[in-house]
């Protein structure tokens, strides 16, 4: 059984989560420079990363009780994409980053960072709170902000699980604002999570309701040819990806087909996570193929999960855990 990932919220995963944030990931070095945004800002090696936000203060410490996963995406033509999700059981996070290079040129000539937050009563509306301390409000439900002068990734002190000064690789996405989530301090520390062979295998959904967003998914590994068949119920149609397994990477590219047949609706009624409704939306404006990037891995405790990411779709990422 599989359920999908991103509810956030309960106590048993209070300290999985902690004990995943491991201290430095790798991050690209010598002539390399497909990570290198500019000068003092870097990303991690594409790949799929456990990641926990952090507190305020000199030495921060770790936040408890918040699914999150960040994952950055190889390089495309010209761009370098990332996303991040924080989900807390009450609040969901996205930040979606993009740097634009100049073509011939490993130069940037803009970074984008955008947060997208939507409320879990909110229904299909989708709410942010501002730094003002603001009342959730309807649209517009994004906060941007351009920082091409911004130190992104950096290390930070921190507090560890066993009361240990240590140093973590993190984010800093206190840009886009930080009142969110209480005593966040704007920085997400990242860990690599070792990727597994895709394999054979169904991941079955809890009821398989018509109103339900997706169904099972089945993906197949043939000999390295990988297919990903994944039914979106409420919007009657099948999406299938396709692609080669990549060995050299920790990431497989896929391209999926069969938008043609989709007919996106949302139900409030349906009892939908804040994910169900932003990657409905996103794969809504999909014409005619979307490009993604799947791995399987084993987390903090053993569990098999798999992760399909839409890298132009703004931080429409699928996050299954085989139950």
């Amino acid at each position: 059984m599989a359920t999908l990932s991103g509810c956030g919220g309960s106590d048993e995963n209070k300290s999985a989560v902690e004990k995943r944030v491991a201290q430095v990931p790798h991050v690209a070095t010598g002539s390399s420079q497909d990570n290198i945004i500019k000068p003092a800002i870097i990303l991690p090696q594409p790949g799929i990363y456990q990641s926990a936000l952090l507190t305020h203060g000199h030495t921060q410490k770790l936040i408890n009780n918040i699914d999150s996963l960040a994952i950055v995406y190889p390089l495309s033509e010209h761009q370098l994409r990332w996303d991040v999700l924080a989900d807390d059981g009450n609040f969901a996070t996205w930040w979606v980053g993009r740097a634009e290079l100049l073509a011939g040129s490993d130069k940037p000539s803009r970074l984008n960072l955008t947060r997208i937050s939507r409320k879990n009563d909110a229904g299909n509306f989708v709410m942010i709170k501002g730094d003002n301390g603001a009342e959730f409000q309807a649209s517009p439900y994004q906060m941007q902000s351009n920082t091409p002068g911004k130190v992104l990734f950096k290390s930070w002190p921190v507090i560890n699980v066993d009361g240990v000064a240590t140093r973590y690789a993190a984010f800093d996405f206190s840009s886009t604002g930080i009142s969110v989530y209480n005593n966040w301090s704007g920085h997400v520390a990242i860990m690599p999570l070792q990727s597994t062979m895709i394999r054979t295998h169904t991941w079955e959904m809890k009821s398989g309701l018509a109103t339900d967003m997706l169904g099972d998914i089945d993906v197949t590994n043939n000999g390295g040819k990988l297919t990903v068949s994944m039914p979106l119920l409420s919007a009657g149609c099948t999406i299938v990806g396709e692609g080669d397994l990549d060995t050299s990477e920790l990431l497989s590219k896929l391209t999926f087909t069969g938008f043609e047949k989709c007919k996106f609706t949302i139900d409030n009624d349906a009892g939908w996570s804040q994910t169900d409704y932003k990657n409905t939306a996103g794969l809504a404006r999909v014409k005619n193929t979307a490009i993604a990037y799947v791995a399987e891995f084993k987390d903090g405790k053993s569990i098999e999960n798999l992760v399909i990411g839409f890298p132009e779709l703004n931080g429409v990422i699928f996050k299954l855990v085989n139950k």
